[in-house]
């Protein structure tokens, strides 16, 4: 893996430390073939270098982004809010997954 530290290179490569099975990951995909082809790859992907699937976001309960500053205070408010989906959106545990305070990134 030219150009990458040993590290990246190291992780990369590792065996899952939560392993998902690939059942797991496609049984919460949305039909489609953005989702077999990208979503679903990189899922495997993220949980492969050790991200835990439960706290991974996608497929058919797509993440929303608040459309306006105000549609996210319906949103804190526990109210229905509108919002654009997100395909991926990693949260920083399996515990703050959904906790739009505990978002780490999207994609």
């Amino acid at each position: 893996m030219a150009g990458m530290s040993k590290a990246k290179a190291k992780a990369a490569t590792a065996k899952p430390k939560n392993p998902a099975s690939l059942d797991a990951i496609t049984s919460k995909l949305k039909s489609g073939p953005e989702q077999q082809t990208v979503v679903g790859p990189l899922v495997a992907q993220l949980v492969k270098i050790g991200w835990h699937l439960n706290q991974i976001v996608f497929g058919k309960h797509e993440w929303r982004v608040p459309t306006s500053p105000s549609e996210a205070t319906k949103r804190e408010k526990g109210q229905s809010f509108s919002g654009f989906p997100v395909d991926i959106a990693i949260f920083d545990s399996v515990k703050n997954a959904g906790d739009a305070e505990a978002f780490a990134f999207h994609y």
